[in-house]
């Protein structure tokens, strides 16, 4: 709930700010494609939840705002979100401090996960096609390749968390 609480206080604060369109556009894909990715992990899990969809400024709104959702709801919004992510995140990012970034590619998987998971495999299909049609990705010559350190975010991979050492 902790990144789906910094994906509403970024959404709900976005508009306020002076960047430009293209970057507003970059960080509301990559926040709805977050806070969607996150509330997938957490149904998954656990059914019904509470549904938070706008920053929470005190404990009291918390527990007002945050009543236990359906299942179905949270899924309702997860698909909103990653619909949304696919309009605003970019096809691909060229610089290599960008490498991991949700994509638009990323946002499509992601759907058809979600689709997958409702067994709604007309419209995971559609999503997956337009994934392997988009000539972004591919798989490795090598299957070892996807466990290599030295190959990360290689043309086989959607979607890569970053982590630094130290």
């Amino acid at each position: 709930y902790l990144g789906i609480s910094r994906c509403n206080v970024v959404l709900d604060r976005i508009d306020a700010s002076t960047l430009d369109a293209v970057s507003k556009d970059q960080i509301i894909g990559e926040a709805s494609f977050l806070r969607a990715f996150y509330y997938f992990q957490l149904v998954r899990v656990f059914g019904d939840l509470p549904l938070v969809l706008k920053e929470v400024k005190s404990t009291d709104e918390a527990f007002s705002a945050a009543p236990r959702k359906p299942a179905a709801d949270i899924y309702a919004q997860i698909l909103i979100d990653a619909k949304a992510a696919t309009q605003k995140l970019p096809e691909v990012y060229t610089a290599a401090a960008d490498k991991g970034r949700a994509t638009k590619g990323t946002a499509r998987t992601l759907l058809a996960e979600v689709y997958m998971t409702q067994k709604n495999f007309t419209a995971a299909t559609t999503e997956l096609r337009a994934v392997v049609q988009s000539g972004k990705y591919q798989l490795n010559g090598n299957y070892a390749d996807n466990f290599s350190i030295t190959k990360k975010n290689g043309v086989e991979s959607i979607f890569e968390i970053q982590y630094m050492e130290g």
